[in-house]
C-alpha cells in the first residue's frame, strides 16, 4: 500500500500526463486523491516541491525505460524519443530546471547518473570520442525528442529514427 505522499505523486503524475503541468495544482491533486486540500502541504509545502517529486518519478520512469531498451546507444536514443512522445508533459517537466531548482527531491541524483550512463555507453561504442562528443550527441537526441514530443517534426516530414541514425553514425 502506498503512503499518502506516494499517492499524491501518483495522482499528480496522472494529471500531468492527462492534462499538462498547468492542471497539476495542489487542490486538484488533493481532490482526486480524496483528501482535504491542506493534506498535501504536509508532504509538499510548495507547488514546486510537488512538481519536483513528480519530476523525480518521471526521471525514474525514464531510467527504467532506457535500461529496459538495451545496452546500445541506438536503443537508448530510441527509448528516449519514445518516452518523450508517449509522455510529452512529463518529459518537458524533467528539464524545467528554472522551476525545479531548489525544490527538493534530489533530481540531480537521478538525472546525472543517466547522463553519465549515456556518456559511458557512447564512449564505449566510440572509443575515439570524448565526453564532450557524447554530450553533444545527447543534445541532438534531446532536440529530436523534444520536437517529436510536440509533433513539430511532422510538420517538416522528418523521421525521428532517421535523424537519430544520422546523429549516431
Amino acid at each position: 500500500m502506498e503512503n499518502l505522499a506516494d499517492q499524491l505523486v501518483t495522482t499528480a503524475a496522472q494529471i500531468l500526463d492527462e492534462s499538462g503541468l498547468a492542471a497539476v495544482t495542489v487542490r486538484e491533486v488533493a481532490r482526486r486523491t480524496g483528501v482535504s486540500h491542506g493534506a498535501p502541504r504536509r508532504y509538499f509545502p510548495t507547488l514546486e516541491s510537488l512538481h519536483a517529486a513528480v519530476a523525480h518519478r518521471g526521471l525514474t520512469d525514464l531510467a527504467t525505460a532506457l535500461h529496459a531498451a538495451g545496452g546500445t546507444t541506438d536503443a537508448w536514443a530510441s527509448a528516449y524519443v519514445a518516452f518523450a512522445m508517449a509522455r510529452p508533459d512529463t518529459f518537458e517537466l524533467l528539464f524545467r530546471h528554472d522551476d525545479l531548482e531548489g525544490a527538493g527531491s534530489n533530481l540531480r541524483g537521478v538525472s546525472l547518473p543517466l547522463l553519465q550512463g549515456w556518456c559511458e555507453l557512447f564512449q564505449g561504442e566510440r572509443p575515439h570520442c570524448t565526453k564532450t562528443d557524447a554530450i553533444t550527441a545527447w543534445t541532438g537526441i534531446h532536440g529530436i525528442a523534444t520536437l517529436s514530443a510536440r509533433r513539430a517534426l511532422d510538420l517538416v516530414g522528418a523521421d525521428p529514427q532517421a535523424l537519430l541514425a544520422r546523429i549516431l553514425a
